[in-house]
């Protein structure tokens, strides 16, 4: 049976499959992909072979608002696209998103494909999908058990950026000393992106366990001259030459206006342009995904200026800061997944309007089995004088951790007594202690915010999540 005959079948079946499972009530996500690969190997990599161009966009921290930032600058821009806005960043989601768009990718005029794609499975993906542009965000410390440690990964990404091909692009975080060394072994063309200068408010949290201190070319110790989020900034081996260089495209972050919007300024060394703009969402964090969309749009063709101009009228994709009105009452629902996420929601948390506070750990093995990480957050500042609930499969793990946090020196009841189970009943019983016209911030793991969306969605407050 040839390849032609096979796919025809798998394709078939896959669609079955996919109707059968939404019938049932499942997002049909990754399941035909497991089919299709299964029935016809290699399915992906000739139904991928017919895209325009293929933009991958990987890492640890930022992946989804930056493919959803890439979408949509492309698209300001004239650009067809199509990509996997449901977060399903597997190879088997890959694979079910590309049979879901074949007759697009089949025809003349085939659009522009943009992959969210998880860091463990980049070299799986990257040996069936061309890739024209890798977009590197940043590597930091998440799901030990499935990961190990941040170098696990580095090694397991080396192959892969080294057998870039030239004529394709690698866009890589300047300020990630990892990625930096990676890309000193790529052949492909190179363009960086990274912050301009130490950042107004800076995200770096000293309670987090340090990463990235030895030098990866020699192991000597780094010294850095600021930090921006987490371990990405100025950093400078003090016994080799390796040192952070002049990003591409640079971002100059100025003041966070709540949970609102960032001011900031682009930079283009190649052109010497300037443009400064408003984007609709907060922190250092959306600064590095912004900057990280415009160098990847440029490296396609798209002019710098139109990019970043396009930049100030988009918004955050679901779970990113996202917001709805529950009963006179705002809510904003974020994605906490690791120590350098969470520092960063916690900092900006901080300083906002806040009046009640939400925060869940789940231990599924989409959130990572070990998670211990939550020991490396000081969740104080965001708690401290504000009523909250923990919730969550691990949420008496993390009153624990409260427990030895200065939030309770104030407090005489015990942490457990703040705990939820249901994501749903604490995010209502918090609903109900915020004065109407009052904003209630949470913070969720991953399946922990699946579950409360769908809760949601079920109540049509918000939009079900994408496919």
């Amino acid at each position: 049976m040839g390849n032609r005959t096979r796919d025809g079948l798998a394709v078939v079946l896959t669609d079955v499959v996919a109707r059968s499972a939404r019938a049932a009530g499942y997002r049909a996500t990754t399941l035909p992909g497991v089919v299709a690969e299964r029935l016809s190997p290699r399915i992906t990599s000739r139904i991928a072979a017919a895209a325009s161009a293929v933009v991958v966009v990987s890492g640890t921290n930022g992946k989804t608002t930056t493919t959803r930032l890439i979408v949509d600058l492309l698209e300001a821009a004239g650009r067809r696209t199509i990509s996997n806005p449901s977060g399903a960043n597997l190879l088997a989601g890959v694979t079910s998103m590309f049979i879901a768009h074949r007759a697009a990718l089949s025809a003349a005029d085939a659009p522009i494909v943009v992959l969210e794609v998880d860091e463990m499975s980049l070299d799986r993906v990257a040996s069936q999908v061309p890739i024209h542009v890798l977009v590197a965000t940043n590597l930091v410390r998440d799901q030990l058990d499935r990961y190990g440690e941040t170098d696990a990964v580095t090694q397991r990404w080396r192959p892969v950026i080294r057998d870039l091909v030239a004529e394709s692009t690698l866009v890589v975080c300047a300020d990630d000393p990892r990625l930096m060394h990676l890309a000193a072994g790529a052949t492909a063309r190179t363009q960086t992106f990274g912050l301009a200068e130490a950042p107004a408010e800076s995200s770096a949290d000293p309670a987090l366990t340090p990463e990235a201190v030895a030098c990866p070319a020699c192991d000597g110790p780094l010294a850095r001259r600021w930090v921006g989020l987490g371990h990405l900034g100025d950093f400078t081996c003090t016994r080799c030459s390796f040192e952070r260089k002049r990003p591409s495209i640079a971002v100059r972050v100025g003041e966070s206006h709540d949970f609102a919007e960032t001011h900031m300024t682009l930079l283009d060394a190649a052109s010497g342009t300037e443009q400064s703009l408003t984007l609709a969402m907060p922190g250092v964090s959306n600064a590095y995904n912004a900057v990280a969309a415009v160098t990847a749009v440029v490296a396609l063709g798209v002019p710098f200026r139109s990019a970043a101009e396009s930049l100030s009228g988009l918004r955050p994709p679901w779970g990113r800061y996202e917001r709805l009105d529950i009963d006179g009452r705002e809510v904003i629902l974020s994605l906490g997944k690791n120590p350098a996420s969470v520092a960063e929601l916690v900092r900006i948390g901080a300083s906002a309007d806040v009046d009640t506070v939400v925060v869940g750990v789940n231990d599924a093995v989409a959130d990572g089995r070990d998670a211990s990480w939550y020991w490396d957050v000081d969740l104080a500042p965001l708690l401290a004088g504000r009523q909250f609930l923990l919730t969550g499969t691990r949420r008496l793990d993390l009153a624990l951790r409260l427990k030895y946090s200065a939030v309770y020196a104030q407090h005489t009841s015990s942490p457990a007594d703040a705990t939820v189970d249901s994501p749903a009943d604490a995010l209502s019983r918090m609903v109900a202690a915020t004065p109407p016209g009052g904003r209630v911030f949470v913070v969720l793991t991953y399946t922990a915010l699946l579950e409360l969306r769908s809760a949601l969605a079920a109540r049509m407050l918000l939009s079900p999540m994408p496919a």
